[in-house]
């Protein structure tokens, strides 16, 4: 019973210690999801609205930000977070 617990959690370990490279995504592929996001409702979720009733963003994702509209500037600064 116990060389079976070893081995579990020497298994365990083994696929954690793996499975933060095979989950990490390239960079055009997180700007086609906030993409996505930003133009579609995803699971209830509606960018427009969020940003609309939480941020204050009169016209939602087309709100100028600094030149950019609202959904690329928040797609950008979500892949810096990602990366920092």
């Amino acid at each position: 019973m116990r060389s079976k617990s070893i081995i579990l959690i020497m298994a365990l370990v083994i696929v954690l210690s793996w499975s933060s490279s095979v989950f990490s995504l390239a960079e055009i592929t997180h700007r086609a999801i906030n993409e996505h996001i930003a133009q579609h409702v995803v699971n209830g979720f509606s960018l427009k609205d969020y940003l609309i009733n939480n941020l204050g963003f009169i016209g939602g994702e087309n709100d100028v930000l600094r030149g950019d509209d609202a959904g690329q500037t928040l797609g950008t600064l979500l892949l810096t977070l990602q990366n920092a």
